[in-house]
């Protein structure tokens, strides 16, 4: 579940990636938020998520294909802060889990059935004209849609649920994964050929440092190309979250790459294309899990939960296409 929540974060994130551009006299650009009240836009978000873990000398290949169908629209510009709603026109996820030792492979839709529920749900976003994340407001009322969506809870097994997932997916945490992809934006005027790099420590869902460098690569006409290069590692300490009692730690590190074309007429990014590549380890502690969830989980002394705590080599690949278009989505 902490996956979704990256990816609705991604959504909100490359969404908010647009900007007012006029070229300078002396051929330089620079990128700010001028958003005008009564604004609209529309927008799709495709990722595709590859990942592979050992466990007991056994290979598990998951594959996982997100697709959101999302519309902006600015509802008020004041004091140098634009109010954005957003709203998810549509949503899915399917994901398929393959063990080629044994020859199995699993289709898992339930997902899908989840993301369903999100379909017209909006939320708030408050940008300044620099790009920095003022507030999010609706993640509280996210969580209550998802979790509302699983099937089969009983009142306190759902309330106990909620709490976990806030904890991953509050307004606070929603604007902490938001800040990084803020770095399309130099603090100075930049031209063509010249790199800014910024530094981010993200402590929401599993917590790391990411290390960016954008570059104006071209600017032809009215359009701006960007190329994205952004190193992960962890946390001094290793990253580390608590869901449902569980203690999980992620050590890894790789590199995300992308390119982007910016409208310098509106200052829109309308395209965005990326490739993500990372490898580490996993690690889970049940130690603080209490002892009804260890039984719903299958008992704290299965050997499964041991060699969890010694850790899963994990393999992850990223694909994710993002565009953009103005104005309200056509009805079909």
């Amino acid at each position: 579940m902490k996956k979704w929540f990256v990816v609705v974060a991604f959504v909100v994130v490359w969404v908010a990636g647009c900007a007012s551009v006029g070229m300078r006299s002396d051929g330089t650009i620079q990128p700010r938020l001028d958003l005008k009240e009564g604004q609209a836009f529309h927008g799709s978000v495709t990722q595709v998520q590859n990942i592979t873990m050992t466990m007991m000398g056994m290979t598990i290949e998951q594959s996982r294909t997100s697709e959101f169908l999302v519309t902006l629209r600015v509802k008020s510009v004041a004091g140098g802060e634009a109010e954005v709603e957003y709203t998810f026109d549509d949503a899915s996820m399917s994901s398929t889990t393959r063990m080629p030792e044994m020859d199995n492979n699993v289709q898992d839709n339930a997902a899908d059935k989840i993301f369903e529920a999100l379909k017209g749900f909006t939320f708030t976003v408050v940008l300044r004209s620099n790009g920095e994340v003022v507030r999010v407001e609706g993640g509280d009322r996210m969580v209550d849609v998802l979790v509302d969506a699983i099937p089969g809870q009983d009142p306190a097994s759902r309330a106990m649920l909620a709490k976990e997932m806030r904890k991953v997916m509050s307004d606070e945490t929603l604007r902490d994964m938001m800040l990084p992809s803020m770095s399309v934006y130099p603090d100075q005027a930049v031209r063509v050929g010249e790199s800014w790099a910024k530094t981010f420590d993200v402590k929401a869902g599993f917590p790391h440092r990411a290390n960016h460098t954008i570059t104006l690569s071209q600017v032809e006409k009215n359009m701006a190309k960007l190329n994205g290069r952004s190193e992960i590692v962890p946390l001094e300490g290793g990253s580390t979250m608590e869901f449902l009692g569980m203690k999980l730690t992620m050590e890894m590190k790789g590199l995300e790459t992308y390119e982007a074309s910016m409208d310098l007429r509106t200052g829109m990014v309308m395209h965005l294309e990326g490739t993500g590549e990372m490898d580490g380890r996993m690690m889970i502690n049940f130690d603080n899990m209490d002892e009804k969830t260890k039984a719903q989980m299958g008992g704290a002394q299965d050997p499964w939960a041991a060699l969890l705590a010694g850790g899963m080599p994990l393999h992850v690949k990223i694909h994710q296409v993002f565009t953009l278009k103005k104005g309200e989505r056509k009805s079909q």
